[in-house]
């Protein structure tokens, strides 16, 4: 798996720049919020037939709470099968 965000001058653009260290100030709320989405995008690559590097999962999506000015976060399937 790989995960990916925005930069946040590059949300237009929509360009995903892939993490390679993630730094998180979390509440509590919102750290059980990110878990719930990594569980549910483990649980949906697990009951489809993902596509590497294309099948995905936003962050947004699943955040009933989230907003624009909202970091999003992108898991894409990586794996060969």
């Amino acid at each position: 798996m790989q995960a990916f965000g925005y930069l946040s001058q590059d949300q237009q653009a929509q360009t995903p720049s892939e993490l390679h260290e993630l730094t998180l100030v979390l509440s509590l709320d919102e750290i059980y919020v990110l878990l719930r989405f990594l569980q549910d995008t483990k649980a949906r690559f697990e009951n489809v037939t993902p596509v590497m590097g294309i099948s995905h999962s936003h962050l947004q999506d699943s955040w009933t709470g989230w907003s624009p000015s909202e970091p999003d976060l992108v898991i894409v399937y990586n794996e060969k099968p």
